[in-house]
């Protein structure tokens, strides 16, 4: 985003590497700094602060370089598991009438999660030899949806289960008789593979 009197505010965004997707901002600042200061080695860095940012209060790095009459502020900032930097260079003259624009921008910034859907599709052909109280056979489907953090499954149950208990990361079906009762749950189970290595 460049402005009329050439300041500029860009946003860079890096994925992690597998191994240092769970580390925390603090961990990772050393290699962010220097990054920043390469990006920057013909400024002096005159402060150095940790903040929040967005409106989510997301901790974050300030760092803010001059060098005659310009001045860049870079914040560097974790998200999910990438590195956001935001850096925005501008003359003396304009850095401060433009600064709340700039906080603005970043306050609202977000990261569009990609969605992933997950599909799961029982046929009437797969089901019809489920057997209860003789020769009862399953012919239609109701299809439910269960949702967490950015994953989405879709899943259809035989209409002679009931739903008893159904929330977005849980759903609980039961079919029964004076005889028997079948209990059916499905769940997102979400689990961590590089902490279940260690």
């Amino acid at each position: 985003m460049k402005h009329g009197s050439d300041s500029v505010l860009e946003i860079s965004i890096k994925s992690l590497l597998d191994d240092k997707k769970y580390n925390n901002l603090d961990s990772l600042i050393e290699e962010i700094e220097y990054g920043v200061a390469k990006q920057n080695e013909k400024y002096s860095l005159m402060a150095k602060e940790k903040s929040k940012v967005t409106m989510k209060n997301i901790e974050c790095y300030k760092f803010l370089y001059e060098k005659d009459d310009k001045q860049v502020l870079v914040i560097g900032t974790k998200i999910d598991d990438k590195i956001v930097i935001f850096t925005y260079f501008s003359n003396n003259e304009y850095y401060d009438i433009l600064l709340d624009s700039v906080y603005n921008i970043i306050h609202n910034f977000e990261l569009n999660r990609e969605k992933v859907v997950l599909e799961t599709k029982i046929n009437a052909i797969d089901i019809t030899d489920v057997k209860w109280s003789g020769s009862t056979k399953v012919t239609e489907t109701k299809e439910y949806e269960l949702a967490y953090n950015h994953f989405i499954v879709n899943y259809k149950i035989p209409v002679q289960f009931k739903l008893t208990t159904f929330d977005n990361t849980l759903g609980l079906f039961r079919m029964s008789d004076e005889d028997n009762t079948i209990s059916l749950t499905a769940n997102i189970v979400n689990y961590n593979i590089m902490r279940g290595l260690m």
